[in-house]
């Protein structure tokens, strides 16, 4: 009967432990990139109230996530690279430096182009083409080694900058 107990209660912990659980934000917009309007910049806080990010490792509490994700739409020229950059990462309320805040969190990005779904725009009397690009921005805390560090940037508000700009193929 303990065996059996015991199997199940780890059974119960593993279950629990393995979920992935991630906060999802996705914004919309009407930005068209293209030779003449060539950068788009966002300026990006996570919201402290709906959920705290820890680190993949640790255990999950209530309110706790292992990932956020951005979800961002514009439209893009045909024939362009999309490029883009994340700058200027800080903590609110925190006395850390920036290169010690990006070894802290891994940034993911990718981009869908949806080539079915286009627009046509005119920029200086020349019609523009372009397709919808859905661009995810995946953000995950690495593993801290020293309780002190995540005590002083546990529930703070990250901010960030996200650049997108083109480039001619």
């Amino acid at each position: 009967m303990k065996k059996i107990l015991l199997v199940l209660v780890l059974i119960f912990i593993l279950l629990g432990t393995s979920q992935k659980v991630i906060s999802f934000f996705e914004e919309e917009t009407e930005v068209v990139l293209h030779e003449n309007n060539s950068l788009y910049q966002l300026n990006v806080t996570t919201n402290s109230d709906t959920s705290r990010l820890i680190p993949r490792t640790a255990l999950l509490g209530v309110n706790d996530t292992y990932e956020i994700v951005y979800k961002y739409e514009i439209y893009v020229e045909d024939n362009v690279d999309l490029l883009s950059e994340i700058k200027d990462l800080q903590i609110l309320d925190s006395s850390l430096k920036a290169q010690k805040i990006n070894d802290l969190f891994d940034f993911e990005i990718s981009f869908e182009h949806i080539e079915n779904q286009k627009i046509t725009t005119s920029s200086n009397g020349e019609e523009v083409n372009a397709h919808l690009v859905k661009i995810y921005v995946r953000i995950a805390m690495n593993d801290l080694k020293d309780r002190t560090l995540y005590t002083e940037i546990a529930g703070k508000t990250l901010n960030f900058t996200y650049l997108l700009s083109i480039s001619k193929a």
